[in-house]
């Protein structure tokens, strides 16, 4: 009896381990900055199609676009926000097969169970938020460092906001 108990428990504890990795966003992780790269190098009108097919990656770059005017696109405040509660909510379900465990020499039995799949999580969100307010500031200073991990990828990035703040962004790429 006591084995049986001690199965269920590991199978519980690998289900709720299963579940938090499959909530993650599909790309990066909670400190990646692909969200910003994204908004600085990709034109706007390729960033709106995909926000506009509910694409949370692409909605969060573009909210990053609007919220700093970056490829000549106009200052949105409210629009970004909007943007982002949308990138960040739940865009889905993933199916996730587990087994039960049998308990007394009964057969286990395997049920689905459908978790959140999240294209954006709220640290990767922020990681790229910091980055940005770091890069909008211009200072190259050890706090920007640390906010956009590093000093070679923080001057990576300024160079790409310094071209992308009076460009415009609203041609398709070649």
């Amino acid at each position: 009896m006591r084995i049986s108990m001690l199965k269920v428990a590991l199978a519980a504890t690998a289900a709720f381990g299963m579940t938090g990795c499959a909530t993650l966003g599909s790309q990066g992780g909670p400190h990646s900055l692909d969200l910003l790269r994204r908004a600085l190098t990709t034109p706007v009108d390729v960033l709106v199609s995909q926000a506009s097919q509910n694409e949370g990656r692409a909605q969060y770059a573009l909210a990053i676009v609007y919220e700093y005017g970056l490829h000549s696109a106009p200052v949105d405040r409210a629009k970004a926000a909007e943007l982002k509660r949308a990138a960040i909510a739940p865009h889905g379900t993933m199916p996730i097969t587990q087994y039960i465990v049998g308990l007394n020499g009964k057969p286990g039995r395997t049920a689905i169970i459908n978790v959140p799949r999240y294209d954006v999580t709220v640290f990767e969100g922020q990681a790229n938020d910091l980055c940005a307010e770091a890069l909008n500031v211009g200072a190259a200073t050890d706090d920007a460092y640390d906010k956009c991990r590093g000093a070679k990828i923080f001057h990576d990035l300024q160079r790409l906001w310094t071209e992308q703040q009076g460009n415009s962004g609203f041609a398709t790429q070649k």
